[in-house]
């Protein structure tokens, strides 16, 4: 982020006070987006890559030019659980992943369910794991809610229930999942939880083909070729 308009001349040794007003509050407002990274996916892609030795001393910095509230604990715990999921440091990272998630932390709920799902640093536990995967899909993490539409989809855990699965699909959907567009598609297409419509199962297939979702777009292209749900148009069938 570039300093304020009217702070940017080099080497400026004592900012007048509103250059130095406006600095802070810039500093302030970056120290509220990494504080609160786990209401966001942001965080995921910055943090949970190798990102994260970079991170941490980036938040310090932030305190030392002025924050005037302290970024709260499990913000440090949150970066120690991505640096070590990241690192596939499994058994590392169940500890703060679990106190991050405690601590109301969405992507570290989704890790948690994910590491209780799979076994991975602690032993399988499936009700764990839906435990943490409808704290995360229910504060609005889309893979999360992909993840709970599957598991009542395919009776992985839990009664297996059409209507719920759609629910949580069509939540991941309008967030933008590709993969949950398309199972949406597909129960509009069957009329699963929902009266069928092809026209909107047209709609959501050409939306996560978009995004390049690979058996969407073969969808897609045969929908145009057969006319369902579309008008029917060979070009753009080859197209997808």
């Amino acid at each position: 982020m570039l300093p304020p308009e009217g702070c940017r001349r080099p080497r400026l040794p004592t900012p007048d006070k509103a250059c130095a007003l406006a600095m802070r509050n810039q500093n302030l407002t970056l120290a509220r987006f990494f504080a609160r990274l786990d209401q966001t996916r942001a965080k995921a892609t910055i943090l949970g890559m190798k990102f994260a030795n970079i991170a941490l001393p980036l938040l310090l910095l932030i305190v030392a030019t002025g924050r005037a509230e302290p970024i709260p604990a499990t913000a440090d715990t949150a970066v120690r659980c991505y640096q070590a999921m990241a690192e596939e440091r499994f058994a590392d990272a169940t500890a703060d992943c679990e106190t991050a998630a405690q601590g109301g932390d969405t992507e570290a709920q989704f890790k948690v369910a994910t590491l209780y799902a799979q076994g991975r640093g602690v032993t399988r536990n499936i009700d764990q794991s839906l435990h943490w995967l409808r704290q995360a899909a229910g504060a609005g993490h889309a893979e999360a809610q992909y993840n709970l539409g599957s598991a009542y989809q395919f009776g992985h855990g839990l009664p297996p229930d059409d209507t719920e699965a759609f629910r949580w699909y069509e939540q991941s959907a309008l967030a933008g999942f590709g993969k949950a567009q398309r199972n949406l598609a597909s129960f509009y297409e069957d009329g699963r939880g929902v009266t069928a419509n092809v026209t909107t199962a047209f709609e959501w297939y050409l939306e996560s083909a978009t995004q390049g979702v690979s058996d969407s777009q073969l969808k897609v292209g045969l929908m145009y070729w057969q006319g369902e749900g579309v008008t029917r148009d060979e070009a753009k069938a080859r197209q997808w």
